[in-house]
């Protein structure tokens, strides 16, 4: 054979070689079965939980895909194994945007269920007498079954229906209301939008040191209010007595002239005549910036699911932390051990029996979150104090 023939034989073999490793890599993402949407709402923060599974007969690993709504900030991405959410692996991404979306791409090696997690803000809004929710999705590729879920607290009451929803069991204290869409076709959204009542949460009330901690700017606002009674009074006084001496003598002070030798207020005297009230006026200022500082106090908020959130200082966290509790915790009491152990914010989800809790490692760690809260007798397995 010519050696030209076999140099373009070897240099065709060598092309067919690398053809062959890069298949894997310009394979196509392979299909779901079904894919679920589940939408939270944790405290303020709205988040959404969507998630893929593969059809049995898909060999592992697999390239898959995954859109959110366009410019979601991505919390999580990974595979669910199905024991504890812990022990779940996660995954690296690749993100492209195709349309309303942000399609993130990843491999599956352990699990044969994907999952990504986003912040989506603005999915819930309050009018003033209803909630409104609204949340859409539309798939990259056909997807057979795909179930839309928004979860709502247990005694909500939806006043606008969505079309083929329903409302049914969620975990303790919450509802789902989730509709299924069939045959689902590339491009094509799918939209959950409904209207729904929920009783308004009740704040916290237990343990004494909200209430004390709610009577001290009111005492301040009291004695702050009493000393500008006291100043407004003086002065309104002050304003009346001169207008009065001065309607009786307002021809003779208009007629008269300043005696000889007799001398204005120096500078001196106008000082010393003003100190009192300036000082009065910076006291008035100091007790309202305590009032101001007082009602700043860390307190507790309460989402429509009952889950309670506190912030104890300013800036971001540098590590979370999720600790499982035991059935009846008293948040109060756990949000007072939290104090002495330097957190960032720490939120008690009732429903889930789970405390969460955002730290700098620099400042305090979960073992020592863990211990103080050893006395209270709220940790799984632990013995009430």
């Amino acid at each position: 054979m010519p050696r030209p023939a076999r140099s373009f034989i070897a240099l065709l073999a060598v092309l067919a070689f690398l053809s062959i490793g890069a298949v894997p890599a310009l394979a196509a993402p392979v299909a779901w079965e079904s894919v679920s949407l589940s939408l939270h709402d944790e405290g303020g923060t709205q988040i959404l939980i969507v998630s893929g599974t593969l059809p049995d007969s898909v060999a592992l690993p697999a390239q898959v895909e995954l859109p959110v709504p366009k410019g979601s900030e991505l919390s999580w991405s990974g595979e669910i194994l199905g024991g504890p959410p812990a022990q779940d692996p996660a995954v690296q991404t690749a993100t492209r945007t195709v349309g309303a979306s942000d399609v993130y791409a990843f491999t599956l090696t352990k699990a044969r269920i994907g999952q990504v997690e986003v912040l989506v803000p603005g999915s819930y809004a309050f009018d003033g007498s209803a909630y409104s929710a609204r949340l859409s999705w539309t798939p990259v590729a056909d997807v057979p079954e795909v179930t839309v879920d928004v979860r709502v607290p247990r005694a909500a009451e939806i006043v606008k229906p969505a079309e083929g929803a329903k409302l049914g069991p969620g975990p303790e204290g919450y509802a789902f209301y989730s509709r299924t869409f069939r045959d689902v076709r590339a491009g094509k959204p799918v939209t959950l939008a409904f209207t729904f009542t929920a009783p308004a949460p009740v704040a916290p009330t237990s343990g004494a040191s909200d209430a004390d901690a709610g009577a001290v700017p009111v005492l301040l606002g009291v004695v702050a209010a009493a000393i500008a009674v006291v100043v407004l009074t003086a002065a309104s006084r002050r304003i009346r007595k001169g207008r009065a001496e001065g309607a009786a003598l307002a021809e003779e002070v208009a007629d008269a002239e300043p005696a000889v030798g007799e001398a204005e207020p120096d500078a001196a005297t106008q000082r010393k005549t003003g100190k009192p009230a300036l000082i009065i006026g910076f006291v008035v200022l100091a007790i309202l910036g305590l009032v101001a500082v007082s009602m700043s106090t860390t307190r507790s908020t309460q989402d429509l699911g009952g889950r309670l959130t506190r912030e104890f200082g300013q800036g971001d966290a540098c590590t979370k932390a999720s600790i499982a509790l035991a059935e009846g915790a008293d948040a109060e009491g756990i949000f007072a051990a939290l104090e002495s152990v330097q957190v960032i914010r720490a939120a008690v989800v009732p429903a889930e029996r789970r405390l969460e809790v955002e730290f700098c490692d620099s400042q305090t760690s979960e073992q020592a979150i863990r211990a103080s809260l050893e006395p209270l007798g709220v940790l799984v397995g632990a013995q009430g104090p």
